[in-house]
Formats: C-alpha cells, sequence, structure tokens
C-alpha cells in the first residue's frame, strides 16, 4: 500500500523541497539543467528503485554498481541505466573521471577505515559533484533480504563530513523514525510519521544532527 500511494505522489515529492526525494534531487543543482550528456556513477545502487524515484533527465547517463547480484535483474527493469556492474563499489577504478557520483546509503555498510578510503576514492573519481547519503550517527541494521551486505558496520557524524568538504542537510527526524523499520513495524500508519516528520525540515535546518539521514554534498 506504502509502494501505491509512493507511485500515485511521485511527482510531488519531486518538486517539494522538504521530502527525501526532493531533497536527494535538489542535491544535483544546477546540473538538472543542462542538456548535454552527464556520466554518472549510482554506487550501491541496489535494485535502481532509489535512483529511479529521483526522475533524472534523460541525458544523465547512469552506470549502476552493485555487489549483490540479485539486485542487478531489477535494476535493469527500472529501464534507467546505460550500463550495470556486479562489483564491489570499493574497487571500482576508472579510466577517466566521471561527471557525478552518487553513494546513497552506502558507506555505513563499511568500517570506519574502509569508509575513509571509500571516500577519497569516490573523491578522486568525481568531476563535477559528489552526493553521499548517509544515517546520522548510529543507525544499527542487520542482514536482509539474504543479503549479508546489508549489515551496518559504521556510525558517521555530521562534523566528520562537514570536514571533508561536504554541505549537509539533514532529513527525517530520528525522535520518530527512532532504529527500527517504521513501515515494517506501523504498515500504512508509517506514512502518516513519514509526512509529521518531513514537517520538522526547518528544525532540521537548525539542528541537523535531530536528523536520521544526512544528504551530504561536494561540488568539484
Amino acid at each position: 500500500m506504502v509502494k501505491k500511494m509512493d507511485k500515485r505522489f511521485i511527482f510531488i515529492y519531486r518538486i517539494l523541497p522538504f521530502t527525501y526525494i526532493g531533497m536527494v534531487r535538489s542535491a544535483f543543482g544546477e546540473l538538472l539543467k543542462i542538456k548535454s550528456n552527464l556520466d554518472m556513477l549510482d554506487l550501491g545502487c541496489g535494485d535502481g528503485s532509489a535512483t529511479k524515484n529521483l526522475g533524472l533527465p534523460k541525458n544523465f547517463k547512469i552506470i549502476g554498481v552493485e555487489i549483490f547480484k540479485p539486485y542487478l535483474p531489477l535494476a535493469k527493469e527500472k529501464g534507467i541505466y546505460t550500463k550495470l556492474l556486479n562489483k564491489d563499489v570499493r574497487k571500482i577504478t576508472a579510466s577517466k573521471k566521471t561527471d557525478i557520483v552518487l553513494a546513497a546509503h552506502i558507506l555505513e555498510h563499511f568500517t570506519k577505515e574502509e569508509g575513509r578510503k571509500f571516500l577519497k576514492q569516490v573523491e578522486n573519481l568525481a568531476r563535477k559533484k559528489i552526493i553521499i547519503i548517509v544515517p546520522i550517527e548510529d543507525n544499527p541494521q542487520e542482514m536482509y533480504d539474504k543479503n549479508q551486505y546489508q549489515e551496518h558496520k559504521s556510525s558517521w557524524k555530521i562534523n566528520e563530513m562537514k570536514e571533508r568538504g561536504y554541505e549537509i542537510k539533514a532529513h527525517g527526524l530520528k525522535l520518530l523514525w527512532g532504529n527500527n523499520n517504521v513501515v515494517q513495524k506501523y504498515k500504512i500508519f508509517s506514512y502518516f510519521l513519514f509526512i509529521i516528520s518531513d514537517l520538522f525540515y526547518p528544525l532540521l535546518s537548525i539542528r541537523p544532527e535531530l536528523g536520521t539521514y544526512m544528504i551530504c554534498v561536494k561540488d568539484k
């Protein structure tokens, strides 16, 4: 039911500045207005749903990289990728830089040392923009989908990302979301929690540490 409602209202989510989808989409900034082709790496693309929901322009030529092979056929069905690679994102190298690197909900799946190396790698790959999305501090998660890579292994603070030169915006009031899967716990009623949480956007712009996720953006 939640997925059906999301599908019905997706176009509204994209234009509202305080929804998760709206905030991530706005992180691309002026690049959304460029008419020429832009290359983008979607690291840890999963089944492609999250990136498809962004509604990026057709001139974005997206390569998806995902280590969990069962997700790749699902990602292919989304019709947004020019290429899909079954590969560990930590081993991605490129003969030339790419315009945009998106790494959504990847960093927390690495140990702290692996994460720092990954960030350095990503910062060397991008030509124009880097977008990192990661939980704010502790956000435990165990394996699901029979996917061992879904486990969270590290936590990240806002100041850590700021010190690396990222601009930060927070989403999702943690007081409401907590560390549980609210969709699984509250079913259709979780939809109203998301709406209530979005209304706290002004507070999170002042106190981002109260958020659940941080959207980290660096222009190169």
